[in-house]
């Protein structure tokens, strides 16, 4: 969050004395967003006036995502306020390509894809011939397809849900 707030204060403008009632909004604001305030790797005003008789100040903030170290450089270029009023602030951002932190496979609770698993695995189920197993052979080819079928029925219904940085906990 960027941009002409307004509020001169002497918690970011160190050539202004008072402090501003508006301050305390506007960073209980950037809390509940979970910004923070940034100091600029070079300091000066943001503002610059015609008057002589007002000063230039520093009304222009930048307040970027908490423990983002990535985030936490941003410049003021002072030589580009004219014919403006207002320095520009720049920041560097690194866009990297997302990519997948994980693939999860489930099936959504109480859906009909998980009433017809059931229903199919239990098929299954009643479905193995158990009569016929006489030695460990027999009952490893058991085994063996019973996996494979449980494996064929579970890719039929699951739903693969991509977890990235940006997912949530529900």
């Amino acid at each position: 969050m960027t941009g002409d707030f307004n509020i001169r204060d002497s918690d970011w403008d160190p050539s202004f004395l008072y402090y501003s009632s508006y301050t305390e909004t506007l960073l209980k604001i950037a809390d509940n967003l979970e910004l923070q305030l940034l100091n600029p790797t070079n300091s000066g005003p943001t503002c610059y006036t015609n008057n002589l008789l007002d000063f230039n100040s520093v009304i222009d903030l930048m307040f970027l995502q908490h423990n983002n170290s990535a985030l936490h450089n941003y410049i003021i270029i002072p030589n580009l306020w004219y014919p403006f009023d207002h320095a520009p602030l720049t920041v560097k951002i690194t866009v990297q390509k997302e990519s997948n932190w994980n693939v999860k496979s489930t099936l959504v609770k109480d859906s009909d894809k998980e009433a017809n698993f059931l229903q199919d695995l239990s098929h299954i189920l009643c479905n193995i011939d158990t009569i016929n197993i006489c030695s460990a052979t027999d009952l490893k080819s058991a085994i063996n397809t019973y996996a494979t079928a449980i494996e064929s029925l579970w890719s039929k219904y699951l739903k693969c849900l991509n977890i990235t940085r940006h997912s949530k906990e529900w």
